[in-house]
């Protein structure tokens, strides 16, 4: 579920309001919003489904996080959380450059420390 709704706010461009601003204001944002928009689109996907089930909406309508306050926070936060890496590794990309974070990530050392190791000649 969490990838079909991530995919459909990405090409719905959620989120891109801080695109131009710095890096950690741009993932906080954008987990922000799908955090956001992970709750609504579980409410409606369960909602659709038990109308179709012959079920009112009030009747289908779930108990997100329990039902209560602090569980639809406790929910908002761990989904909230859990967006942080999976936005830092979709943006950091955006920033640097698919081919220089895989450089990072793979090579056996990182650039800056490759070119400040050598001996100057």
């Amino acid at each position: 579920m969490l990838a079909k709704v991530l995919l459909t706010g990405e090409d719905l461009k959620f989120g891109t309001r801080f695109k131009d601003k710095p890096l950690i204001y741009s993932i906080l944002y954008k987990c922000f919003i799908f955090t956001l928009f992970l709750i609504g689109f579980h409410i409606v996907e369960r909602v659709i489904g038990g109308v179709l089930h012959g079920k009112s909406i009030a009747q289908s309508f779930p108990d997100v996080g329990g039902g209560s306050v602090q569980g639809i926070l406790s929910l908002g936060v761990t989904a909230f959380v859990t967006l942080i890496p999976f936005f830092a590794f979709r943006e950091i990309p955006r920033v640097i450059g698919h081919s220089e974070l895989w450089s990072l990530l793979l090579s056996r050392g990182t650039r800056v420390y490759t070119l400040q190791s050598r001996p100057q000649q």
